[in-house]
């Protein structure tokens, strides 16, 4: 087994199928547009009843480069959904969801990089240990967004 997965959704309705299925799954409810001052490009809200309490939900799409394949080998683009984890002092809603389109081919938290260069990224450098975590990433299928000695880095982020 080489890997590759499948997700035939297009990222534009990603959001949308994510409300049916896990915020409100069997009921007839939908998105909202919502006001963003962020630069996020898709922004929603939606409320969400569990056992008789309503939550207000908060939806961003931060990376809308992605398109449904159903062939997506390691080193290629792929979508994770996260929930973020907010201060109480700047909610606006109960819970926020992100979906984000990453490269495959992280290390895992087991993989301790030992060489600190940078690659050369347009007209400066990348993170630190990139040029390590380049070279092998094609050999460690992994995805997920996560802080690694205390440098964070997400790795061949789509743009």
């Amino acid at each position: 087994m080489c890997g590759r997965y499948a997700l035939g959704t297009s990222i534009e309705n990603l959001p949308e199928q994510f409300n049916k299925t896990v915020l409100n799954p069997g009921l007839n409810t939908s998105l909202q547009d919502a006001e963003d001052s962020r630069e996020s490009l898709m922004h929603y809200e939606t409320t969400s009843s569990v056992e008789g309490n309503s939550y207000t939900i908060e939806l961003n799409v931060s990376s809308p480069n992605f398109d449904a394949s159903y062939n997506i080998p390691p080193t290629g683009t792929g979508v994770i959904v996260y929930m973020d984890k907010q201060s109480s002092s700047d909610k606006k809603s109960d819970y926020s969801y992100h979906i984000e389109a990453l490269k495959f081919g992280l290390l895992p938290v087991w993989a301790k990089p030992q060489d600190s260069l940078r690659v050369k990224k347009g007209s400066g450098l990348g993170a630190e240990y990139s040029r390590e975590v380049q070279q092998h990433q094609a050999k460690l299928f992994n995805c997920r967004k996560r802080n690694t000695r205390s440098i964070t880095y997400s790795m061949g982020r789509a743009s």
